[in-house]
């Protein structure tokens, strides 16, 4: 089974977030390239509110939106992240929970990690597609 997200949806979604027209363009375009598991769980949330319970690394997303007060936009690309790279993105998470946790200020902490990058991206208006069978498990 397919689930098919709007394009137009998830980027009015991601931009509630603070999230401005470039940069939401841009999310879109890393939604897409996340892992198989991770997007499917993400396509539940969007959908349906609920957040996964697997962790990677020993984070969860709730982990990441409570402790770390990233919003869950950059909390599923963030598991995504340590599902990829690993030592890179838990090394790096450790140091903004710290950051964060000691932080009087955690969110404006969080903030300059949801920066897009400077480059120009062209819009990209396909919809986000999300294979929901299991037993396909690249």
């Amino acid at each position: 089974m397919l689930m098919i997200l709007s394009y137009f949806k998830l980027k009015d979604r991601i931009k509630e977030y603070g999230f401005n027209d470039k940069q939401a363009q841009y999310t879109v375009s890393r939604l897409r390239r996340m892992d198989k598991q991770i997007k499917k769980s993400f396509g539940i949330w969007f959908t349906k509110g609920d957040l996964p319970e697997y962790s990677i690394e020993n984070f969860t997303v709730a982990d990441l939106i409570n402790e770390v007060k990233m919003n869950p936009i950059n909390a599923f690309l963030t598991l995504d992240w340590l599902k990829k790279e690993p030592d890179t993105a838990k090394k790096s998470l450790l140091l903004l929970k710290d950051r964060v946790l000691n932080s009087e200020c955690g969110d404006k902490a969080a903030d300059k990690y949801k920066k897009a990058p400077a480059t120009d991206l062209e819009e990209d208006i396909n919809d986000l597609e999300i294979d929901t069978d299991d037993t396909d498990n690249d």
